[in-house]
C-alpha cells in the first residue's frame, strides 16, 4: 500500500535519504525511446512523489543487489522503457533501465531481468495505469507471476491532456 501525495516542485533537496527517481514512455508502446538518458524537467509530466514503507524499500533493494549479470547485449532502448535512478543513504547512485522486451542494464551493463523488482518498481511508479488492459497483459510479461495491481486504473485515454512522451515520480521511504 502507498499514499499518493503531490509537491508543488521538482527540485527537491534530500538529504541523506533513499529515493528513487523513476522516469517512464507513457502510453505508448510502439515508441523507440532511449532509456538511458539524462531526463530534464521540460520534458517530463511531474507526478510528484509517492511513498513507501521501509520494509517494501529494503525489499526493492535487495533484489536490486541480487542482479545477476547478464552475457547478453540487448540494448534497453525501445518501447514502454522505465528507468530507475536510486539514490542511497551513503550517497551513491545507481541506474537502472528496463526495456519493454526483456533487456535490463545497470549502470549501463547488461543484467538478467528480474520480474519481482520489474514489477514493484513499474507497480509504485504508476506505470500500469497509462496503458489498457489489453496492453498490459500483451507486452508487460511480469504480469504472468503478478497480475494487474489491485490499484489499477486506465489513465490511456488522458493522454491527450499530457504534454509530455515522459512521466516522472520520486518513490521516497516513510
Amino acid at each position: 500500500m502507498f499514499i499518493l501525495n503531490s509537491c508543488s516542485g521538482s527540485n527537491d533537496h534530500i538529504d541523506d535519504k533513499e529515493y528513487i527517481d523513476v522516469y517512464y514512455a507513457i502510453g505508448y508502446v510502439d515508441s523507440d525511446g532511449p532509456c538511458e538518458k539524462d531526463f530534464v524537467d521540460s520534458e517530463v509530466f511531474d507526478k510528484g512523489r509517492v511513498y513507501i514503507d521501509r520494509k517494501e524499500y529494503e525489499a526493492i533493494a535487495k533484489l536490486l543487489a541480487g542482479l545477476k549479470v547478464s552475457s547478453d547485449s540487448i540494448t534497453s532502448t525501445y518501447g514502454m522503457c522505465l528507468q530507475s535512478n536510486f539514490h542511497f543513504a551513503d550517497s551513491s547512485y545507481s541506474r537502472v533501465s528496463i526495456g519493454q522486451f526483456g533487456g535490463m542494464t545497470v549502470d549501463s551493463k547488461p543484467f538478467a531481468r528480474k520480474d519481482s523488482l520489474v514489477y514493484l518498481l513499474r507497480q509504485h511508479s504508476g506505470f500500469y495505469n497509462y496503458y489498457n488492459r489489453e496492453d498490459l497483459t500483451r507486452f508487460c510479461k511480469e504480469l504472468s507471476s503478478f497480475n494487474i495491481p489491485e490499484d489499477y486504473q486506465d489513465l490511456s485515454s488522458n493522454l491527450d491532456t499530457i504534454n509530455a512522451f515522459y512521466a516522472k515520480i520520486r518513490i521516497l521511504v516513510e
